[in-house]
């Protein structure tokens, strides 16, 4: 085995190559470790295989080679190099390879089974020494079958296999005799219904049945021809048929039962508002009006729609309507379809006011009635101190509501005022500027404004300048005529420049207001 390292007390001797089967090895003296097989000397010196103790070296002199009789190689024995160490004798043994892996330090080496042998002369032979089980080796390939040996007892009746497949039917054998009648079986499941069988022969005719109920009426027949004419009835009364509506029942003459339905005709001796004199119709919510009759609007639930009858064919008709004294809520008039009532799709109306329409046709005009404009004021409850600074527009918070009809135009909490009914409205706004002592805070070239705005202060409507003297306490005044649209809001603002901030003054007689009215036009 090349490379093997002994070393005994830290002397280390190398053998230049393996010793085979037989080798001595011993470092000085007569004791021996003697080699069973060439395989198995590295493997006891580093397995730990005991061979008892073993005497250390006694090398002449470290760096040393000593002679080749001290390993006996079958007459071919190698010099020995004794490496330099520092120990001396010494009771441990290292085994390991020249690389330095796998090494062992023990000082004794046991082997797990063979023999030891006193060979005398202080060697000691271990044979038969059977290392552990290696690795199961790769099979190798199968070998050439032999000759078939003799034939071998017969062997014991092994256990019954599985069930074999079924083999294939067998000829028909002959018929045996017929075995005993079984016992009846349990009555199975009703089978699925069978087709319908042909139809018997006509049976004979039965009793009558009951009588059956009442069928559906037949169509009609065709008419049969016109009997003669009989004699003249007695004179007969009452409203004749026919007519439309609008239409009148009218007589004709002095005879009696003389009438007929006729059109109310326009000017002349004839009654213009005589088809509005039927009972009053009730509107409460959502409807479509009655052409020739009067409605009477009502109701505080909500806003509510009343569309118009179509004004084709029905010119020269009439239609009303009155709101009521309770009404809180407003009511829209509304045209049937594209058309118009005096030029515009809608007409809003609200409690105490009234209209007559006239109808031409194609649309409808007020002829009479009754509008109350719509107005608002409101203003300043307390002082506003301090809280107009110089040179800056700045938004008055009325906070009063003065005057409200409707009582939805006042808006006191964001201090503005709300367009209910689209149409002209006239505007006034006043502001009393003061100092903390109520006197004029201008001075001279100081002047201030009242500006009134649409729509928060996307549009300024007016803006008007009061140049001041020193001797009394500057009141700014707007007046303005505006066409609001319904929905639009209407806010004062102030702006002046007496280089200080300046308070809106409420006490006394100088108030600080703004009122819109509406000015009639339908």
């Amino acid at each position: 085995m090349i490379g093997v390292t002994i070393t005994f007390n830290h002397e280390r001797f190398a053998a230049a190559v393996a010793p085979s089967v037989g080798t001595h090895i011993h470092p000085s003296g007569p004791n021996l470790i003697t080699a069973a097989t060439s395989t198995n000397l590295n493997g006891f010196l580093t397995g730990n295989r005991s061979v008892g103790s073993l005497p250390y070296a006694d090398a002449p002199s470290e760096g040393t080679w000593l002679a080749g009789a001290e390993i006996d190689d079958q007459g071919n024995g190698q010099p020995v190099w004794v490496a330099p160490g520092t120990g001396g004798p010494g009771g441990s043994l290292t085994v390991r390879e020249i690389d330095g892996s796998p090494s062992v330090t023990a000082t004794v080496i046991e082997f797990p089974n063979g023999t030891l042998t006193n060979q005398g002369g202080g060697v000691v032979r271990v044979t038969t020494v059977t290392g552990p089980a290696g690795p199961i080796g790769a099979t190798g390939p199968t070998g050439a079958t032999g000759s078939q040996g003799p034939k071998g007892d017969k062997g014991d009746t092994g256990s019954q296999g599985p069930q074999g497949a079924t083999g294939a039917t067998g000829s028909q054998g002959p018929k045996g005799d017929t075995g005993d009648q079984g016992a009846t079986g349990a009555t199975g499941a009703a089978g699925a219904t069978g087709s319908t069988g042909a139809a018997g022969a006509k049976g004979d005719k039965g009793d009558t049945g009951d009588t059956g109920p009442q069928g559906p009426a037949g169509a009609t027949g065709s008419a049969g021809a016109a009997g003669a004419t009989g004699p003249a009835g007695a004179d007969g009364q009452g409203v004749p048929t026919g007519g439309s509506t609008g239409q009148v029942l009218t007589k004709t003459s002095g005879a009696d039962f003389a009438t007929a339905w006729q059109t109310p005709g326009v000017g002349g001796s004839s009654d213009l508002l005589s088809t509005l004199t039927a009972a009053e119709i009730s509107v409460t919510t959502t409807a479509t009006a009655t052409i020739s009759r009067m409605h009477g609007c009502s109701g505080t639930t909500s806003d509510y729609t009343v569309t118009l009858p179509t004004a084709v064919g029905n010119a020269g008709k009439l239609i009303g309507f009155r709101m009521a004294a309770g009404l809180t809520k407003l009511v829209t008039l509304d045209g049937n379809g594209s058309e118009t009532i005096d030029g515009t799709l809608t007409r809003v109306m609200w409690s105490g006011e009234a209209c007559i329409l006239l109808c031409d046709g194609t649309g409808w005009t007020k002829i009479a009635g009754k509008t109350r404009p719509m107005a608002c004021a409101v203003g300043r409850s307390t002082l506003v101190s301090g809280d107009i600074p110089n040179n800056t527009v700045t938004l008055v918070p009325l906070n009063n509501s003065i005057l409200d009809a409707t009582g939805r135009m006042a808006d006191t909490a964001t201090g503005q005022m709300l367009v209910l009914r689209p149409g002209l409205y006239s505007c006034t706004g006043v502001i009393t500027y003061s100092d903390a002592a109520g006197t004029n805070p201008m001075g001279a070239a100081g002047f201030a404004q009242c500006r009134i705005h649409a729509n928060n202060s996307s549009t300024v409507l007016i803006a008007t300048n009061d140049h001041n003297t020193v001797s009394w306490t500057p009141i700014t005044l707007a007046v303005v005529d505006y066409t609001f649209a319904a929905g639009d809001s209407v806010r004062m603002y102030a702006y002046q420049s007496s280089g200080v901030s300046v308070n809106v003054f409420t006490a006394g007689g100088n108030a600080t207001t703004l009122t819109i009215t509406e000015v009639p036009t339908w």
